[in-house]
């Protein structure tokens, strides 16, 4: 039978209001459950982006919570109402708001990517940005929802026979292999989807407007 807690702490009181375990908290903020215990038993202080993951989270303020105090966002005393109502109006979650998220990141990325090159980082950062992902996945627990996910892309050309994989690292310089050709799979689809809307308006414009007048040409001998 597990002891009952000695210190009191915001989060302990979060977490028992919404319903939610120590290992089950930690891992939807994607910390190790050591770590919030110790956080917890005040043997170790909470950081601001831990506190701003419990903000996304359960809709606390960040800047009350490293303070000591439990609050909504909204300033008033925190309830289970707050989360009902953060999680079901204003942080919605399903997969076509996850490509959106996702689409917006991708131009930080390229300009983050073209900035390596000008210092000669680029496999750098490359390298820091699947380490980032992949922390991503163990810290938040996706490993089985990544593997069904990807399983989607066995029909890509690439994996026919071993289907797609999430790698945990690559060389330096290389680059994965699956993400590569799927990138290319993608441009190629584009740039025939965009040469294809180019000639339709190609002949929309000459349809409209031929290219000589119309009627009966003459020739003038200068």
């Amino acid at each position: 039978m597990p002891r009952k807690p000695t210190q009191k702490h915001p989060i302990r009181d979060l977490r028992k209001l919404i319903g939610k375990s120590q290992c089950g908290f930690a891992q939807t903020i994607g910390i190790n459950p050591g770590k919030l215990k110790r956080i917890e038993n005040n043997d170790l202080a909470l950081s601001p982006k831990i506190a701003r993951r419990i903000r996304l989270e359960a809709g606390v303020d960040d800047k009350q919570l490293l303070a000591g105090r439990l609050r909504s966002v909204w300033g008033d005393k925190y309830t289970l109402r707050h989360h009902e109502q953060w999680k079901s109006r204003y942080f919605q979650q399903d997969e076509q708001i996850a490509k959106t998220e996702a689409m917006k990141l991708a131009p930080l990325i390229d300009i983050l990517f073209r900035a390596s090159v000008k210092r000669s980082r680029l496999w750098q950062v490359s390298e820091a940005m699947i380490e980032a992902l992949n922390e991503c996945v163990e810290g938040f627990d996706l490993r089985p929802v990544v593997d069904a996910i990807l399983v989607r892309y066995k029909t890509l050309s690439v994996d026919k026979k071993r289907g797609a994989q999430w790698y945990p690292w690559f060389p330096q310089g290389r680059g994965d292999l699956f993400a590569r050709r799927w990138w290319q799979e993608k441009h190629r689809a584009w740039v025939r989807n965009y040469r294809g809307r180019r000639h339709e308006r190609r002949l929309k414009r000459l349809r409209a407007k031929p290219p000589f007048p119309r009627g009966i040409i003459t020739f003038t001998q200068g």
